[in-house]
């Protein structure tokens, strides 16, 4: 915690303390008549309130709703102690890891002291390999076949070699195919006939998908985009057969209706008042109403 924060805890349990003891303000006239002696010598702060220590569960309380301001307190007043709990547990941890980082300074120091002296002094502030050459000496900066830790250095400086090269190569192919990228997505977006506002949105839509997904951050619009371009082909042929069906529908509908007053055979020429019927009876008639429902 810091400073701070304790700061605050301790003014906002003054307060408290402060507003307590003006509540009780009515019985300071008796004090101060003699009917309560004990309470005329009590200690009182510049605005002549007496000075009441606050007491340790709302001290508790105040410092837990410092450090969990979001926490619904006023709902539940146990979830004070889950969220002291979770304070309690971190503070174990942070304790545990810091017992151990002790034990280990300390085993070092007992091995080499001038090892953690360059640790102490380069965390204070001072450059590392001023530290090193206070504590060993210029010698300390190099290293020869036959000093102790000589296979450990060698080791060192191949795996850190290999990272770089292999840091190297990346950034390269990056480059390439950062290249060979833009060149492709100018040819796609021609051939749409996209314009610089379309390119534009376009491009900082996939720049913030790879964004979050090189930070492991995937929304459910990015899955939906995925499952839409997934599907894209299978949908669009869909839409074409349904348009497909759709005009032969139309089509044989119009067919339908021309033949209604034609004058051929059971063509449903005549009154209108025989319509109905005729459509229900008339073969060809209801052979291109089955169509259309095919």
């Amino acid at each position: 915690m810091t400073e701070e924060e304790k700061k605050a805890q301790e003014e906002a349990a003054a307060r408290e303390a402060e507003a307590a003891a003006a509540a009780n303000a009515g019985g300071d006239g008796n004090a101060e008549n003699g009917e309560d002696p004990e309470s005329a010598v009590q200690a009182k702060d510049g605005n002549g309130a007496p000075v009441t220590e606050p007491m340790p569960k709302d001290v508790f309380f105040e410092r837990i709703r410092t450090n969990v301001p979001d926490g619904k307190f006023e709902d539940d007043e146990q979830e004070y102690y889950r969220h002291a709990m979770e304070i309690l547990d971190k503070a174990e941890d942070g304790s545990n890891k810091y017992k151990g980082l002790t034990e280990k300074l300390t085993r070092r120091y007992q091995e080499d002291p001038e090892e953690v002296a360059i640790l102490m002094d380069y965390i204070e502030g001072m450059p590392l390999m001023a530290a090193i050459v206070k504590h060993k000496g210029e010698e300390a900066l190099t290293m020869k076949e036959g000093d102790e830790g000589w296979e450990d250095y060698q080791q060192e400086v191949g795996r850190r070699k290999e990272a770089r090269e292999t840091y190297m190569k990346l950034m390269d192919e990056v480059e390439n195919n950062s290249t060979t990228t833009a060149e492709e997505f100018n040819k796609w977006a021609d051939e749409l006939k996209l314009d610089d506002e379309q390119r534009k949105a376009v491009w900082d839509l996939m720049q913030s998908d790879l964004d979050n997904m090189t930070r492991g951050k995937i929304s459910r619009d990015v899955f939906d985009r995925y499952s839409k371009a997934l599907n894209y082909e299978r949908d669009v042929e869909g839409a074409h057969e349904q348009g497909k069906a759709e005009g032969k529908n139309e089509a044989i509908e119009a067919k339908r209706k021309q033949m209604k007053g034609s004058g051929l055979p059971n063509g449903g020429g005549g009154n209108s008042e025989h319509e109905e019927a005729e459509e229900t009876t008339d073969p060809t008639a209801q052979w291109l109403a089955a169509m259309i429902h095919r």
